[in-house]
């Protein structure tokens, strides 16, 4: 018998709550009969047989992503793009084991469409707007993930010359950070990763923009913090060392009571 994690909590997550029966049994049924990589083979007349109740398919995707985007949904596939982070934890999009290597390796041969798919922002909404002719122009407008990647890439071809390779993962790693931290806060985050990597100045920077990468941002996301001036580490130390005094006069003041 498979076995893998649920999200018990789901039952207060208020989109949830608001789900008909009928797409709460689907959203369990998808993320049972999903592969190790969160991947669904659709296969509608299967799925309504086992459920056991009629589905009205084009509706799936308004309820299922109501308020945010949970599955990627193609004509042959859906993705249900937090699995595998929640399944493995991040470490799966770095780690060299032979089955996180699978899961990178399935997602991988998808790719394609998956970023078909973010480019589109789930059939990504066109603003219209008339151009000076009277005419329409067509603006798409990216999702927080693309923007980011976009953003990220821009500092490593500015400081290499050379396009950053952009991979499915790194989308499913952006949307990650993104709904942990906030777009602004991962943007200022890689911009000290890139000073970082620019000076070569910690241990895991070592080989300079070769270890720019997303997967990296992510897995040192704590250790990413600003290298701090002679003034400053100078001024640290003295706080350092002004509250250990502090600390040694009160235990002499406790010893003497």
């Amino acid at each position: 018998m498979a076995k893998r994690f649920a999200e018990t909590k789901i039952w207060d997550d208020y989109w949830f709550q608001k789900l008909p029966l009928v797409y709460k049994c689907l959203w369990k049924y998808i993320c049972d009969k999903s592969d190790e990589a969160g991947i669904w083979k659709v296969n509608f007349s299967l799925a309504e047989f086992q459920i056991g109740t009629k589905i009205k398919w084009g509706e799936v995707e308004k309820h299922i992503n109501n308020g945010k985007e949970r599955v990627v949904f193609k004509k042959d596939f859906w993705l249900i793009k937090d699995f595998v982070s929640f399944q493995y934890g991040e470490k799966v999009f770095s780690s060299e084991h032979a089955f996180h290597k699978k899961i990178r390796g399935m997602l991988d041969r998808v790719s394609n469409t998956l970023q078909e798919k973010e480019k589109e922002e789930v059939k990504e909404k066109e603003s219209i707007k008339g151009d000076s002719k009277g005419g329409v122009e067509v603006v798409k407008k990216l999702s927080p993930s693309q923007e980011f990647v976009k953003c990220f890439s821009a500092f490593y071809e500015a400081a290499t010359g050379q396009p950053y390779k952009t991979e499915s993962k790194h989308f499913i790693i952006a949307a990650k950070l993104i709904k942990d931290y906030g777009l602004d806060a991962i943007i200022g985050k890689t911009k000290i990763f890139a000073k970082l990597c620019a000076d070569r100045s910690v241990w895991f920077t070592k080989d300079g923009w070769a270890d720019f990468t997303i997967e990296k941002l992510s897995g040192r996301w704590n250790n990413i913090i600003p290298k701090l001036t002679k003034e400053e580490e100078e001024k640290q130390r003295f706080e350092k060392l002004r509250q250990k005094e502090k600390e040694r006069n009160e235990r002499i003041k406790n010893t003497t009571k």
